[in-house]
């Protein structure tokens, strides 16, 4: 009887700690399994940086590559001299594009200048990344999305963003880039501030190319799938729903028709502006090509390059030059790209596989 008065308290404390450790156990392995994700995204970070460092820093060694960039850098009156080649060309957005230009050539330091040119186009990547990712609402894609620029960054030798024009057209794309944000805030929380930045970014843009009016695109595919359009049976809503297409449509009709009166008052004297006589099929012609161009080892299949390359290096057709010039750098790349891209997705279809289970 005595053994059994003993013997209850224990047991009582035994079950108590059994429930104890049960109700733990959850939380500890919550816990041990978020410190895992932490270590994995820091580890998932750390070779996206080494993955730009290995795009980038052979880019650090480039200097001039065109005309133009020598002239751009030797000016000493910046303003004075977008004005003016803004008259000869009869492209109004020299006033503006000549003096962006200039920017990496502001302090005479090859630091100075090779931060600005590839700070920027780091900038340009993620930002997009970061589009991706407010638009899409996937972390997933926008790290993808980053990860494969850098995995396959082509330079063709001629006028890119790479190796041309440094800073101006990776200002261009951030400013679209931001104008798209704003664009999306817009849409989400109508209000005349955000509309209003978000033409000014877009006017910005189109005032480094004329390009972007052609991105319009965007700003109505974004507009349609966060606005979808209900004809029936509410044409009023549908209307309204319309308006919200203003910001980036007014500026691009006012853009459009101030270019086209400058262009009247002053007419072009280069015919780098001419629109190939405004024959379709080579307009046609030149869009293939610089969509074709932008595949990964265009130039390495196409024999564009094949005089210059075999003046250094005899070939032996695209994969034995290839193999004859590969690189450690290259190597690590690919086993760098392979480990992010396994991981996201193995992430991916884990959040995929719970989700379906309701766990």
């Amino acid at each position: 009887m005595k053994n059994t008065v003993i013997a209850a308290p224990l047991t009582r404390r035994i079950d108590s700690a059994i429930e104890a450790a049960v109700v733990l156990a959850p939380v500890e392995q919550d816990q041990l399994a978020r410190a895992k994700a932490r270590h994995e995204t820091r580890v998932l970070v750390l070779l996206s940086i080494l993955l730009a460092i290995l795009t980038l820093f052979p880019l650090a060694h480039t200097g001039f590559t065109t005309n133009d960039d020598t002239h751009i850098a030797l000016i000493t009156q910046p303003f004075g001299d977008a004005w003016a080649a803004a008259k000869r060309t009869g492209r109004l957005l020299y006033a503006v594009a000549g003096v962006i230009a200039h920017v990496p050539y502001l302090v005479d330091d090859n630091l100075y200048y090779q931060t600005i040119r590839l700070g920027s186009l780091a900038v340009t990547v993620f930002l997009f990344g970061f589009v991706v990712f407010r638009i899409f609402r996937s972390s997933g894609l926008a790290f993808l999305t980053v990860v494969f620029f850098f995995a396959f960054l082509t330079n063709s030798w001629q006028h890119n963003p790479l190796t041309s024009y440094p800073f101006l057209y990776n200002a261009g794309l951030c400013f679209f880039l931001v104008s798209l944000l704003l664009f999306h805030r817009f849409l989400a929380a109508p209000s005349w501030r955000l509309g209003v930045l978000s033409g000014m970014t877009f006017l910005m843009a189109l005032f480094v190319s004329e390009i972007f009016v052609l991105y319009l695109v965007v700003f109505f595919a974004l507009w349609l799938s966060v606005r979808p359009v209900e004809w029936s049976p509410k044409p009023r809503l549908a209307a309204r729903k319309l308006l919200l297409l203003l910001p980036p449509a007014i500026t691009a009709v006012i853009f459009v028709g101030v270019y086209f009166l400058f262009r009247m008052l002053h007419p072009a004297t280069y015919d780098g502006t001419d629109l190939g006589g405004g024959k379709v099929e080579k307009i046609l012609s030149v869009v293939w090509q610089y969509s074709l161009s932008a595949f990964p080892g265009h130039f390495a299949f196409s024999g564009i390059h094949e005089p210059l390359v075999s003046s250094f290096t005899p070939l032996g057709g695209p994969f034995a030059t290839l193999f004859a010039e590969l690189r450690a750098e290259w190597v690590v790349k690919a086993i760098i790209v392979g480990v992010l891209v396994a991981a996201t997705l193995r992430a991916r279809a884990g959040v995929l596989g719970r989700s379906r289970t309701g766990s």
